[in-house]
């Protein structure tokens, strides 16, 4: 494959000939433009769409999407990019990623250096909370913040409504008869307390409190050594975890435990991630709004009004039930 300079000094021209040519512009006579796009196809030339971009020639088709390294691994960032893809596709955008270190600073050069490339957009995937960017950088083109907020000037946030998930996951719960709801947050080094886990924390307070129950929330993973144990002298006969890759080995070692699910302990998720679905599809889940969002996103980028998320609702699994009634005295 040649270069632009190449098949210019080939044919004769100047490199701006060859673009008017290529690009059906004014400027040079049609039998001029045959003999550049004969040359073309003889020598497979293919015009750098990167190039043509930096050069102010063309505006760019990509829309970056920064991530920490940590994250981009979790099957609930695969699914979201899958159909964020698919419905930039449709508007003839494609998603590109920068992979940053799972720190703030990582995040921050990643986005320095992705801005630097003048793309169509940048989307910041769970930023920190500390995040701090050039405001001038910001300014060059639309910069969004999607899962958690991004309190930087000129970013706009997307975020579905976690409160609401929260509440909704514990009013299945509270629906089929619990009264002993244990909440999980969950933890990651990375965002150890970020506003999502909170949010969903406080729908579950919010629904347990309306019922004139006491919330029981635990602020750890389901690793913890010790969580069954304390987990039968709690009483408790459900669960709500912070999300689904934390549900599906909480029922793995109930069922280890000699427990069953949902026999002796209901377990509820968050996300109804397609992955973790294939995985194990008894589970019960609040799912979360990937198409919504995708839809969001391609809307600010095109100027249009947003429309509103759909209301979260429960995908039902099996690994939800009734408790066990009281024995009779």
């Amino acid at each position: 494959m040649i270069s632009s300079l190449e098949l210019a000094a080939l044919c004769g021209v100047s490199q701006g000939t060859i673009d008017r040519a290529l690009h059906n512009r004014p400027g040079i006579s049609a039998s001029t433009r045959a003999r550049i796009l004969a040359m073309a196809e003889q020598h497979g030339y293919v015009p750098n769409p990167a190039a043509r971009e930096l050069m102010g020639l063309a505006t760019s088709t990509v829309v970056g999407a920064i991530v920490s390294a940590t994250d981009l691994r979790a099957p609930f960032f695969m699914a979201l990019f899958a159909v964020l893809a698919r419905r930039l596709q449709t508007d003839g955008l494609q998603l590109s990623f920068w992979v940053a270190p799972d720190e703030t600073d990582g995040m921050r050069k990643a986005f320095v250096e992705s801005a630097a490339r003048r793309l169509r957009a940048l989307i910041l995937v769970m930023p920190p909370a500390n995040l701090e960017l050039p405001a001038v950088t910001v300014a060059r083109q639309p910069v969004l913040s999607l899962i958690l907020p991004c309190a930087c000037p000129g970013v706009i946030s997307l975020l579905p409504d976690e409160r609401a998930a929260g509440r909704v996951a514990t009013e299945h719960l509270l629906n089929l008869g619990h009264q002993r709801i244990l909440h999980l947050t969950g933890q990651t080094p990375f965002h150890a307390d970020h506003v999502v886990r909170r949010h969903r924390r406080d729908g579950y307070v919010e629904a347990m409190t309306s019922a004139g129950l006491s919330p029981l929330v635990w602020a750890e993973g389901v690793e913890a050594p010790d969580l069954i144990e304390r987990m039968r002298a709690a009483d408790v006969t459900s669960v709500f975890c912070h999300n689904d890759p934390d549900a599906l080995p909480l029922i793995r070692r109930l069922r280890a435990a000699g427990l069953e699910v949902p026999g002796d302990i209901s377990v509820i998720g968050v996300d109804r991630s397609p992955i973790l679905v294939d995985i194990d599809p008894s589970l019960t889940s609040v799912a979360y709004p990937y198409a919504g969002l995708a839809e969001q996103v391609a809307s600010t980028l095109a100027g249009r009004p947003l429309s509103p998320l759909p209301a979260p609702q429960v995908e039902l699994g099996a690994s939800t039930g009734k408790p066990r009634p009281l024995p009779e005295l």
